[in-house]
């Protein structure tokens, strides 16, 4: 059952760290996260739920049974949900050969949070990003031909950051921010609108 309209991805790993530190940056990039410790309570998320995507740690105590594994291929509802497996470095061989009994994707420990963001946007989106983008919320003064505004950003990614107005300021105008945030001065920058 769809419970929203953000991309649901399901973390299963035992490693309490890496699936919080996963679960984390999955939420800073406005995913709607849950997690799972062990294979029978990953099945009964995932069927549950009906995840986007599910990261699936191949070394997590149960998962290598046939029947946990075989739960999860041949559910219908999950039947083109993409797996992604994770595991630590030296599994290398082992998380290719999971492509070949048809995962979408791998991923190395620890897990880069853009590359994380990459193979998420890829597999889900039709026309992925092409940065990693995280969802903010802070004050920004913008001052351009004579005018001052304040309004709030509501996102930043590698390409720049999505500033909220009410009319839009035309692209291509040269602007210059003064941005605050948890400092003891507001950082101050040029810009140009993109879009």
């Amino acid at each position: 059952m769809k419970i929203t309209n953000q991309k649901i991805v399901v973390v299963a790993d035992e490693n309490p760290v890496d699936n919080t530190r996963i679960a984390v940056l999955l939420k800073r990039m406005d995913y709607l996260v849950l997690s799972a410790s062990r294979c029978v309570e990953a099945v009964r998320i995932l069927e549950e739920y009906g995840p986007d995507v599910v990261l699936l740690d191949i070394g997590m105590v149960g998962i290598n049974d046939p029947v946990c594994l075989s739960e999860i291929r041949d559910n219908i509802t999950l039947a083109k949900t993409p797996i992604v497996t994770i595991s630590v470095s030296g599994d290398e061989e082992r998380l290719k050969a999971s492509l070949k009994e048809g995962m979408a994707a791998y991923m190395v420990k620890p897990v880069n949070p853009t590359a994380l963001y990459t193979i998420i946007q890829r597999l889900t989106e039709r026309l992925p990003r092409k940065g990693l983008r995280a969802r903010v919320a802070f004050r920004v003064r913008i001052d351009y031909g004579g005018t001052r505004k304040t309004c709030y950003a509501s996102n930043i990614s590698e390409r720049g950051i999505f500033v909220r107005t009410v009319k839009p300021i035309a692209v291509g105008t040269r602007v210059h921010l003064s941005m605050d945030l948890p400092f003891k001065k507001p950082i101050e920058l040029d810009g140009e609108v993109i879009y």
